[in-house]
């Protein structure tokens, strides 16, 4: 419900009476966030691996990281790492070590990530990414506590909490059976911030006093006297949390970040960053209240037929071709984008891609995977399920 474009009020029924205690890191007073709290304490004091869910920007680094500040390994490493950032040639020696000489190049001896955090937490973001032998030797770890680096005569003991996550959904995690099975013994979704817009407000307001406290201009959030203007306007606030941020709390924190910047120095805000595509530009007043300009004419859903082909590709590359991102953006189906993808004669799909052309850019990136797919023009996930694919023939 918006007052007079500057006041939005966001009503809901709460269904939990009992609010956790605050949690650094998990801000909000919405159920969700109530929610995760509870999941966060129920779970920190235990060695049982967890599985984290939820889409991109969601928080779920922050997840892993208060569940382990809340164990008993809170004095021991916590050893986070994005598994699509690993090239495919390297994972197992980084996950797991090497022995001088294993390999050309290996000149020393190195412990590995999963050594690092020996008694400690180690997360792995994006373990649906990983090869399937990669994802063997995880499963091996958990269920022995060995691991086994490149070049030694015997596995290694290692005492590590496994923390793993993924943005897409069980059935399209790519993980191994019975790797995933033993993970899910705990399983932790993190809600959209679409889902828990109660929620923007009070992060938008944490992220600018971060912010405006390095510029030196915290003062910015104080009430101006009657006779001066406000630094930041209600109309904008409200537009911000009427946005449904596709990015998450990662996108909110960016745009406040350079709504500040971009201000610095200004006794009011003037120069606005790039706003959010979904951040609307007008919204309806209580009723009985006149519009300040003539009616915006209703909102309809988009549908298929008008997304241009420029539209589609703009949305695929704000969202590093992730497709389940551009079609939230886009306001349609993930099958509905597949099929637009299948009929644009300028995009290019995965199983276009020869082998050779997929080894000469990953080459070209040192093997990086994300940035392999990005000057590929094709998503992450899609070009670590062909590399997989090439694997097990």
């Amino acid at each position: 419900m918006t007052l007079s474009r500057r006041i939005v009020l966001c009503l809901h029924l709460s269904a939990s009476p009992n609010n956790p205690p605050p949690i650094a890191g998990l801000l909000g007073t919405s159920d969700a966030m109530v929610s995760l709290r509870n999941a966060v304490v129920a779970v920190a004091d235990l060695d049982t691996p967890v599985f984290i869910r939820g889409e991109t920007g969601t928080g779920k680094e922050v997840t892993a990281s208060a569940i382990a500040q809340l164990s008993h390994r809170a004095r021991a490493p916590f050893v986070p790492i994005n598994m699509a950032a690993i090239p495919a040639s390297t994972a197992s020696a980084e996950l797991f070590g090497h022995e001088k000489g294993a390999f050309t190049g290996a000149s020393d001896v190195r412990r590995g990530y999963f050594s690092e955090a020996d008694g400690g937490t180690i997360f792995l973001d994006e373990i649906g990414l990983t090869s399937p032998e990669i994802q063997a030797a995880i499963l091996r770890v958990l269920e022995t506590g060995e691991t086994r680096p490149l070049g030694s005569r015997g596995p290694r003991r290692v005492n590590v909490r496994l923390i793993a996550a993924t943005d897409a959904a069980p059935e399209g995690a790519s993980l191994l059976p019975a790797l995933y099975h033993r993970l899910s013994a705990f399983q932790i979704q993190i809600a959209p911030l679409r889902e828990r817009r109660e929620d923007i407000g009070i992060l938008f307001l944490h992220f600018l006093r971060q912010i405006l406290e390095q510029t030196g201009e915290i003062s910015n959030l104080e009430p101006p006297p009657p006779t001066q203007t406000m630094w930041l306007s209600g109309d904008m606030v409200a537009r911000v949390a009427m946005a449904s941020w596709p990015g998450n709390v990662r996108q909110l924190k960016n745009f406040a970040t350079q709504l500040v910047v971009a201000n610095r120095g200004r006794g009011v805000v003037s120069a606005l960053p790039e706003l959010p595509t979904t951040l609307p530009s007008r919204f309806p007043t209580r009723p009985g209240i006149p519009e300040p300009a003539a009616p915006a004419p209703p909102a309809t859903k988009p549908g298929p037929s008008s997304i241009s082909p420029a539209q589609l590709i703009e949305a695929l590359q704000r969202h590093h071709w992730k497709p389940s991102a551009a079609a939230k953006e886009l306001q349609i189906s993930r099958t509905t984008l597949d099929r637009l993808i299948e009929s644009h004669p300028d995009l290019r799909k995965a199983s276009d891609l020869s082998q050779t052309e997929i080894s000469r850019v990953l080459q070209e990136h040192s093997g990086n995977v994300s940035t392999a797919a990005a000057a590929l023009h094709i998503s992450v996930r899609a070009l670590q399920l062909r590399i997989n694919a090439r694997k097990s023939r």
